[in-house]
């Protein structure tokens, strides 16, 4: 029997952002052991934290308040490292700027996170790039995601954390004969795990380039997309077997690194079929 001194025992899956920063919050107050197929510094196909933008941005409805929630935590503790550990953390503050080629219809509201982002405001229309009819601005943050995993990996070891590598092809190789709890933070490896199978998840097939910069030559984000949320709410009325108005529209970004790495997007084939469903 455990006594009631002992520290639980954590199985987490996966090695990447959402997997270490699990781990190491929670190795402050339980024994957590990593299992993963890769690790910060390998740059694979399957590992794709390393390959990632990053920027903060919430995608969560107006009425989703615990989606709100989970986003505006992680928006505080980036800001804090941003300020307190950049060099460390590979995170900055940076403007971040929304383009839309189309005026936003009348209904269109503010996302929840214009009063937690600060500076937030609309674009004036002399402040707007040519052919884009609207656009915000707001101050949030970006993230070298190479450098931030190293962060995290070097504070679950310090923190006394376990890692072990293995390539899983079921959930019950993490149950170890002490573990009481597991996470699975497997990313798109979900849907292929046995025993978990989550046919919820889905791969979205994208292409950007990377381009190397003087540091701080780009210090701003930014989103341009030439779809019109009008054109997305009316692509609900299509029939499963049309072609849909809006799929294979622009949408490109720009996300700096603190290391002058710049990161230029790009296609992402799949993202209007999911929003429609």
């Amino acid at each position: 029997m455990q006594s009631l001194n002992s520290k639980k025992q954590v199985t987490v899956i996966g090695a990447g952002i959402s997997g270490l920063t699990t781990a190491v919050l929670l190795q402050e107050q339980y024994n957590v052991t990593i299992v993963s197929r890769e690790l910060p510094g390998e740059l694979k196909d399957g590992y794709t934290s390393p390959w990632a933008g990053a920027n903060w941005r919430s995608h969560a409805k107006l009425d989703d308040i615990r989606q709100q929630g989970f986003d505006k935590e992680t928006f505080i503790h980036f800001w804090d490292l941003a300020h307190t550990k950049p060099s460390e953390t590979g995170i900055m503050i940076v403007d971040g700027f929304e383009y839309w080629d189309e005026y936003l219809p009348l209904e269109w509201n503010d996302p929840w996170f214009k009063d937690l982002c600060p500076e937030y405001r609309h674009l004036t229309k002399d402040e707007l790039p040519t052919d884009v009819e609207f656009g915000i601005k707001y101050k949030t943050v970006t993230i070298n995601p190479p450098k931030h995993l190293s962060y995290l990996l070097d504070r679950f070891y310090a923190l006394g954390g376990t890692i072990k590598r293995i390539t899983l092809s079921h959930i019950q190789e993490a149950i170890f004969d002490n573990t009481d709890i597991v996470i699975n933070c497997s990313g798109l490896g979900s849907k292929t795990l046995g025993g978990v199978q989550d046919q919820d998840v889905y791969p979205a097939s994208g292409q950007t380039v990377l381009v190397q910069l003087p540091i701080g030559h780009v210090n701003w984000t930014c989103t341009r997309s030439a779809v019109s949320i009008t054109k997305i709410f009316n692509s609900v009325k299509q029939q499963d077997n049309e072609e849909l108005p809006g799929k294979g529209e622009r949408i490109n970004y720009v996300i700096p690194r603190d290391n002058g790495e710049v990161v230029l997007g790009g296609t992402y084939v799949g993202i209007f079929d999911r929003l429609i469903i």
